[in-house]
């Protein structure tokens, strides 16, 4: 039997983004109480990389960001679609945010754990040094199997 008090999603990048996305919905639709969120290296913003001035990156460039958000928004409203863009973050379920310093997300990362503790919101965020996604995640794996 599922626990209805202990319900919690997570996921990585575009992952990240969806369990996000999720707590939001459903806190606005009040149906179900989430317990937690485990957002690792989420995709949370569209902006992020949109004026190309980041620095160069091998992996998941600016490019890259821009052009994942206009496949996944086709016509839809940031607005709506994007958890950065959320005004009012209180009463979203306690998070937790794993980045890597050298990650694209990790300033739009920071900012969005720093909303969601000034929303009241319990959050934690740990960030790796000299790490970018994959390494992340694997680092992740390593201490939660």
């Amino acid at each position: 039997m599922v626990d209805p008090n202990r319900i919690a999603v997570g996921g990585a990048s575009a992952g990240g983004h969806f369990a996000a996305a999720v707590a939001q919905r459903a806190h606005d639709r009040n149906e179900v109480k989430l317990a937690y969120q485990m957002l690792v290296y989420p995709m949370l913003d569209d902006r992020t990389g949109a004026n190309r001035d980041g620095p160069k990156r091998v992996m998941w460039t600016e490019t890259d960001n821009q052009q994942a958000w206009r496949w996944y928004l086709n016509g839809a409203d940031p607005v709506e679609a994007a958890p950065a863009r959320r005004q009012d973050l209180s009463g979203l379920p306690p998070a937790w945010i794993g980045v890597g310093k050298l990650d694209l997300f990790y300033q739009e990362c920071l900012e969005y754990g720093g909303r969601l503790r000034e929303a009241g919101v319990p959050s934690t965020r740990r960030s790796s040094p000299a790490r970018f996604t994959r390494s992340t995640r694997s680092r992740i794996r390593r201490r939660y199997r």
